[in-house]
């Protein structure tokens, strides 16, 4: 009957195309392994992978042993990798939660693009959903945040959210299939933890069926979600003109709500609500005139335009060392941010160039697999509003190397064959 129910659920959300292969996160944990031997009932291309994080000693490699022996146990391949979370903590100030969380994605994202698969399957069910809207209630967010996880989001496939735990266990006894407990589940330690053992089970027992109505709620507000968006849509092909100009007195003549109106045009590019409705006023008070600037966008006599970029009289500068140059730096301390060490041979006749980051960027950090966005980059480092606009990208034919003073790359890295070093510095 699961089987039946998982199958129906991919077929009607359709999550699984017939030329697709699918990558299935696998902790170990009830809810991963559940999702694995399922989908292997149902015949679907698999291939496993296991993150290990190594925070819990023994446990951690007791769960990398136990996802081995499952894999063999289901005739399945299973790709392991080991991952430093304390040095990704380091370099972008991210909490154990969050670090453990960019690296896992990174990867799995890696192995897409490296053909390992075409999407990635992860065991999310309702109660970890009904924690996911009580996370972003607790933020203070809209309808993005409190429709909750969607069963696809791009290349990320959710087959059991519509299952409950209980469900997946019962799954499990049914199938002899055994599975892991993270002792760090048990704590009342992280937020969904809290959630989890504290608020819920109060919830339910002064509110009976709680849980079922807050699934309707992000149900409906999912819909409520679709119906926005369109409308956002439609906004911006309205009142934006192909220079990326805003008209924000036709948006104030034309709709109800003219700020939330203005701020889903506007935040993609950092800015808040706040900065909306201080935009509105400056036009309906009539002070909009003479080039006011917020952000990125400069308001004049009712239209918001991109600024141009100010000139920037930085230039690079590069700098040849030897190999053993390179090693009393190191021991010297850490290379910092500041300076960009590459083989030199390697980029010899290569083009290094400057430019602006644009949304959409993406860096190879060293030390790491996988890309990371530099706006994600720039929000680690809490990098204020109005200097994120002044941050530099170095590129090497078309390949960012270098967030100036935030982050190198892992392209043309320094090995023990590298001879010659060169030190890119900006100035």
């Amino acid at each position: 009957m699961f089987s039946t129910d998982v199958k129906q659920y991919i077929e009607s959300n359709c999550l699984i195309g017939v030329d697709d292969k699918v990558i299935v996160g696998l902790s170990g944990g009830a809810d991963s392994v559940a999702l694995l031997a399922v989908l292997a009932e149902l015949r679907i291309p698999l291939v496993a992978a296991h993150c290990n994080f190594h925070l819990r000693g023994d446990e951690s490699n007791r769960d990398e042993r136990f996802c081995r022996d499952l894999c063999r146990r289901l005739g399945l391949e299973l790709l392991t990798v080991d991952f430093d979370v304390a040095s990704q903590m380091d370099q972008t100030g991210e909490s154990v939660e969050m670090a453990c969380r960019t690296l896992r994605y990174e990867w799995w994202r890696s192995l897409v693009k490296s053909g390992a698969g075409s999407l990635i399957a992860v065991g999310h069910h309702r109660e970890d959903n009904i924690e996911t809207f009580f996370i972003n209630l607790f933020r203070g967010c809209g309808l993005a945040g409190l429709k909750g996880m969607l069963p696809k989001n791009g290349r990320i496939i959710r087959p059991l959210l519509f299952t409950t735990r209980g469900m997946i266990e019962d799954y499990l006894m049914e199938k002899g299939l055994g599975f892991v407990t993270d002792s760090t589940n048990l704590e009342d330690e992280y937020r969904r933890n809290k959630i989890r053992l504290n608020i819920m089970p109060v919830i339910e027992r002064e509110f009976p069926g709680a849980s079922e109505a807050i699934c309707r709620t992000m149900e409906n507000l999912r819909r409520n979600h679709t119906v926005y968006t369109d409308h956002i849509s439609c906004l911006q092909r309205q009142f934006t003109d192909d220079g990326g100009r805003i008209d924000v007195k036709g948006i104030i003549e034309s709709t109800s709500d003219p700020a939330t109106s203005l701020y889903e045009l506007i935040s993609p590019s950092g800015l808040k609500y706040t900065v909306a409705m201080d935009i509105i006023k400056s036009v309906t008070d009539g002070i909009d005139k003479g080039g006011r600037h917020f952000g990125t966008y400069m308001l004049d006599r009712g239209t918001l335009y991109t600024k141009a970029p100010e000139a920037d009289n930085r230039v690079l500068e590069i700098e040849y060392m030897t190999a053993r140059d390179f090693e009393e730096i190191l021991k010297s301390g850490k290379p910092g941010n500041d300076v960009l060490y590459l083989d030199a041979d390697a980029v010899q006749g290569k083009h290094l160039s400057v430019r602006e980051w644009r949304n959409g960027d993406r860096l190879a950090p060293f030390g790491m697999k996988g890309t990371r966005l530099v706006s994600d980059i720039l929000s680690d480092a809490k990098v204020p509003l109005d200097e994120k606009k002044n941050v530099k990208i170095v590129e090497c034919d078309g390949t960012i190397l270098w967030v100036v003073g935030f982050r190198t790359s892992r392209h043309f890295p320094i090995t023990a064959a590298t001879q010659r070093v060169a030190a890119v510095s900006f100035r």
